[in-house]
């Protein structure tokens, strides 16, 4: 075990290096190999063929050979995970496997007293979720007892458990200040706060402790997104940038998120020509700044390893030709009042983006629509030829995409789009012209994922053809036993591990419902569904299919491999049904 722990270590410190960039998450490949040969010396051979399987995949460019690796490393984790999980596995709430190992763990504070040490040793875990026995976030006072624990040295990246935070902001002021009087955060390299999290003047104060603490000089990661809740007179204490800019770690941060921080004009400027974050590699800004503040970011020289970054949509004028715009590999656009502002000039900033910019290999667009000539324009330049993951999003009341389709069609039609693509998302868009453009783009049958739900339930009315390196899919939606029988018979079927789909009656309540329990049961014993280890359901207008779905799920030998579930009803309450399905997957079943 004394030579297994340091390779360990090197896997853990090249994994977490490689936030957001292919090329370092692939530094670590020598000590995984080097692991894969340890565990096949000390008698563990099949762990050792799941590491050198992940490892493959994760070197592994060829489709073709890609779906044999995610076979076997599956068919391994399946026969293999209770075995490897023993040793915590009453105790784990819930758990994640990357790169060969266990990657993220959810556990209560109570048990990670007492599996942490064990744990660490054993595995390289990244990420690790605590809660309190009966899954609460943390009191202030258990975050306090964490801070003082020995077992704390051995979080790398903790993220805080969301929850319901009162008006105080009492919850986040205490995690900041526990870890900034806490003696164990020598390996802590990130913390992440919920989205929801309440900020106010509590939470500045212990902000500024935070940043001052010489224990956390090397923090790499940093996402503190909240919402602001000030009392009258409040608003002039809330200054993030002040101790950001003279804190510990302001020299070792690789990422930071800023969504929902508030900042001055002034304080922008000091931020973005501060000379203190020359590591910084992914950028999300806070959203809520105007069009000419990016300016002062777009033309700096302070940020020469940025390569993740996030934008608005209004500031394309400054963006599409800057000299950060060059470096950006990993490029997020979110609409900022595309449906007020004028979007008439949006597609020429784009063309002027794909001259100026290098093809990303990842692209998201959120509540943004380049339009038809900003499709064309990566389409005539092939500037999507090394994309391997690809997000459009659109909102159900923010509809920037309603009848506005013709760009994503065309760029489906000229078949541009890098076979390497391993990742699409289009959310609230999927129509009929879009789904039958994306069935016939022979580029994306190297999907892995792919995910067509809306706000509510799917657009993925069919699927057709061979994928064979598919593994998730969502946004799958029924409304007949006719397209139940269909989806059957989709020779893909055998291979989903993740799968989301929608049961949906007539909305007209006098209509003829077209779907019943006895094929929604047909589909969910299916033993082609037997490799699934997480699924999401939803059902509308349905009430008796609902019911009856979600108590089937309760036996064991529905989809046997199950780790993990999602169940919601638009119009009915599934938690009377679900008792089942609780006592089988426990705190990782969501129902609501």
């Amino acid at each position: 075990m004394s030579e297994f722990q340091p390779l360990l270590k090197q896997i853990s410190l090249a994994l977490g290096d490689a936030r957001g960039s292919t090329a370092r998450w692939r530094q670590g490949a020598d000590a995984r190999r080097l692991a894969a040969d340890w565990l096949d010396e000390h008698g563990e051979p099949a762990r050792a063929a799941y590491v050198r399987a992940v490892l493959e995949l994760d070197l592994c460019d060829d489709p073709r050979q890609r779906a044999s690796l995610l076979d076997e490393s599956l068919d391994l984790l399946q026969r293999h995970e209770v075995e490897w999980l023993e040793p915590w596995r009453g105790k784990l709430l819930d758990w994640r496997w990357q790169a060969g190992f266990l990657m993220s763990v959810s556990v209560t504070l109570s048990d990670f007293a007492v599996i942490a040490r064990e744990l660490f040793a054993r595995e390289p875990v990244q990420f690790v979720d605590l809660c309190e026995d009966d899954g609460a976030p943390l009191s202030p006072q258990s975050v306090a007892a964490l801070a003082s624990s020995e077992s704390f040295q051995f979080v790398q990246y903790c993220r805080i458990v969301s929850g319901r935070f009162d008006d105080s902001g009492a919850d986040l002021a205490a995690w900041l200040k526990a870890l900034a009087n806490c003696p164990y955060t020598a390996n802590l390299q990130g913390l992440e706060s919920p989205p929801d999290i309440v900020v106010d003047s509590a939470v500045m104060a212990s902000w500024k402790k935070f940043c001052a603490a010489p224990e956390l000089a090397d923090l790499q990661v940093l996402k503190l997104r909240g919402r602001e809740l000030l009392r009258d007179g409040e608003a002039s204490q809330v200054d993030w940038m002040g101790p950001l800019l003279s804190s510990t770690f302001r020299h070792s941060l690789r990422e930071l998120d800023m969504q929902g921080w508030s900042v001055t004009p002034e304080q922008w400027r000091r931020f973005a020509s501060a000379q203190c974050f020359g590591e910084l590699r992914k950028l999300t800004p806070p959203m809520a700044i105007q069009p000419d503040w990016w300016e002062e970011l777009y033309g700096s020289e302070s940020f020469p390893h940025l390569s993740n970054f996030q934008t608005s949509s209004n500031s394309l004028p400054s963006f599409c030709q800057s000299s950060l715009a060059k470096r950006i590999r990993h490029l997020t656009v979110v609409g900022w009042d595309d449906l007020d502002r004028d979007v008439s000039q949006d597609g020429e900033y784009w063309e002027r983006l794909v001259r100026h910019a290098p093809p990303p290999e990842r692209l998201r667009l959120k509540c943004h629509n380049p339009g038809i000539a900003g499709f064309r324009a990566m389409i005539e330049q092939r500037w999507l030829c090394d994309l391997e993951e690809l997000t459009i999003t659109s909102d159900s009341q923010y509809e920037v995409y309603s009848g506005e389709t013709d760009g994503i069609v065309e760029l489906l039609d000229a078949g541009s789009i890098s076979p390497r693509l391993r990742k699409l998302t289009l959310h609230e868009i999927g129509n009929e012209r879009v789904l039958q453009a994306l069935l016939e783009c022979p580029s994306l049958r190297s999907l892995e994922s792919l995910d067509l739900r809306d706000d509510y339930h799917g657009r993925l009315t069919r699927i057709e053809g061979d994928w064979p390196c598919l593994r998730q899919l969502q946004g799958v939606v029924f409304a007949t036993n006719d397209g139940i029988d269909a989806f059957l018979q989709w020779n893909g079927l055998d291979r989903l591990t993740n799968l989301g789909i929608s049961f949906v009656g007539p909305h007209d309540q006098s209509a003829t419902v077209e779907l019943d329990s006895e094929a929604v049961q047909r589909l969910l014993r299916s033993p082609r569904l037997s490799r699934l280890r997480q699924v999401t359901m939803g059902f509308h207008q349905l009430p008796e299919v609902a019911a009856s779905a979600t108590r089937l799920m309760g036996n064991p030998a529905v989809m046997p491999h199950l780790h993990s579930a999602r169940l919601y009803s638009l119009y009915s309450s599934l938690r009377p049904h679900a008792e089942g399905l609780r006592e089988r997957l426990g705190p990782r079943l969501d129902v609501f």
